[in-house]
């Protein structure tokens, strides 16, 4: 899933507006979306892990590391991959003890030094609050615990159920893994053998954010200190990515944040629809839209 973010005192956040202009005119760190994470309800999951359409058609779907297995009944989570990103589905039950209505958004750093532990984050400008934090997420291959990814990210936070990481990936992962040689992680490589090609679902292109005023000003001064483009518009935010635009829209009245739209693209035209629950799948084209129904679990 993603990494440990640890909830401490209450902090209040403020946007750096006056830095923002002049952190466009920096070289950018490049952030691509590697994956995110929803926790579903008991019946908006059963009714997506059963669906018929979302395993011949959609996607191609698997139980995850190490041997990517079938999804099967008894599954409290699964994986639907893509090209080059991949949704992790959780259940009410799932082994991670996510609650329902919690997600996490994880980015990929590129990096352009080797891989190593305790690397530090290459930002312009250091912060005692924002990406601070560092952990390292490990995978038992082959009976030897392998790093895959260094995860920052930002604590002393109020409780969010929405959570963000920013890695720098280790290419041994896919070494051992695959039992190739990689001087480079690649998205596209960790997922090419579980990838196909043949059914709809190829890439996320778009991921609308409703925010808490503390989640809102949170992500927006991590993507600030990461150099990306924040193109503000009353009370909202776009973030082109290096791959997909985020957009984080704020009320300052809502109590926990959530996804409203997740946009992806097709590999071929279709037109399909489906309601799951919390939320549908609508196909037009070859664009596909998840559209969640409100803010609740």
């Amino acid at each position: 899933m993603g990494c440990n973010q640890k909830t401490e005192e209450k902090t209040e956040y403020e946007i750096a507006y006056d830095e923002i202009d002049a952190a466009l005119n920096n070289n950018s760190t490049p952030v691509v979306l590697d994956h995110f994470y929803i926790t579903l309800d008991s019946s908006t999951y059963s009714n997506l892990k059963r669906s018929k359409f979302l395993q011949d058609s959609y996607a191609s779907i698997d139980n995850g590391l190490p041997d990517f297995d079938m999804v099967e009944s008894h599954t409290s989570s699964f994986y639907i991959r893509g090209e080059e990103h991949y949704i992790e589905i959780l259940g009410p039950d799932n082994s991670f003890g996510e609650p329902v209505g919690r997600n996490g958004i994880g980015f990929l750093l590129d990096n352009d030094k080797d891989f190593h532990v305790g690397q530090e984050l290459n930002i312009s400008k250091k912060s005692g609050k924002f990406l601070t934090a560092s952990d390292t997420t490990t995978y038992n291959i082959n009976g030897e615990d392998v790093i895959w990814y260094q995860p920052f990210f930002t604590t002393g936070s109020i409780a969010t159920e929405l959570y963000t990481w920013y890695s720098y990936y280790n290419p041994g992962f896919i070494n051992a893994l695959y039992n190739k040689k990689s001087s480079k992680y690649e998205r596209s490589e960790f997922l090419e053998p579980v990838y196909d090609d043949e059914k709809l679902f190829q890439a996320i292109t778009a991921i609308e954010l409703i925010c808490t005023k503390a989640d809102f000003l949170r992500i927006v001064n991590e993507l600030h200190l990461l150099n990306q483009q924040l193109i503000q518009n009353k009370g909202s935010f776009k973030v082109r990515l290096n791959d997909i635009d985020l957009m984080l829209a704020l009320d300052p009245e809502l109590e926990k944040s959530y996804i409203k739209n997740i946009h992806c693209k097709l590999n071929r035209e279709d037109s399909t629809s489906l309601n799951f629950g919390r939320f549908e799948i609508i196909n037009s084209g070859k664009k596909s839209v998840w559209k969640f129904n409100d803010n609740q679990p």
